[in-house]
């Protein structure tokens, strides 16, 4: 029972103020530092909160890093998806390969140097399912489903006719940016060309084999 001048944490405008506070607080924690030297204890500190509070939004240190950056994700995918728009608009008829690169660059480009995003990574791919974990799922599947768009749309700039189902080849290049973002994760902003060359070679290669395929 909240006493004197405490607020009542069930009211849903405090739970949504509490829940700011603690995202705010492990957000600024995980940009500082490694995600082995974040503890809970340290975000409910920074938050102004109880341990015990911190678990009523996310049970795990794991859920918390998810939580922090499905939002960095999904507004570095949002960007990407702007700069393919932007790419159709100069050249409506930019190759396959162009159209992947302007849609994941972004994504690749502001995860450089940040060891965390390793860490987001292999929570996404392995970790138990859960609130956050399904959330970054659904953004990934996202991002990936406008990767099969931009294949189909290359075929039928090519062959004039129905596309085959590009879910294997989109899987196939989700796969290969989940591997650049690990490296990404671990290399300087001076390393965003190699990083970038890399993929877009790994990318073409999707492109052209799903391209030659039999109508």
């Amino acid at each position: 029972m909240s006493g004197p001048g405490r607020p009542n944490s069930n009211r849903p405008h405090v739970r949504a103020e509490i829940e700011v506070r603690i995202f705010d607080a492990a957000r600024e924690l995980f940009r500082a530092l490694p995600y082995d030297e974040v503890t809970t204890h340290s975000i409910a500190r920074h938050a102004a909160v109880a341990s015990g509070t911190v678990f009523r939004y996310a049970s795990t240190k794991p859920e918390l890093l998810l939580m922090v950056y499905n939002a960095a994700f999904r507004e570095r995918v949002a960007h990407g998806l702007d700069a393919l728009a932007e790419a159709r608009g100069d050249d409506a008829r930019s190759d396959a390969t162009a159209q992947i690169m302007a849609l994941v660059s972004p994504v690749v480009a502001e995860s450089l140097g940040d060891e965390n995003v390793a860490t987001y990574q292999r929570e996404v791919l392995f970790g138990p399912a859960d609130r956050y974990r399904g959330e970054a799922l659904e953004i990934v599947a996202g991002l990936r489903g406008a990767i099969a768009a931009a294949l189909a749309d290359a075929w039928r700039e090519r062959h004039g006719s129905s596309p085959p189902d590009p879910e294997i080849a989109a899987r196939t290049v989700s796969t290969s940016l989940h591997m650049t973002l690990v490296r990404a994760a671990h290399r300087s902003t001076g390393g965003a060309a190699e990083v970038l060359t890399d993929l877009a070679a790994q990318v073409e290669l999707v492109t052209r084999g799903y391209l030659a395929a039999r109508p």
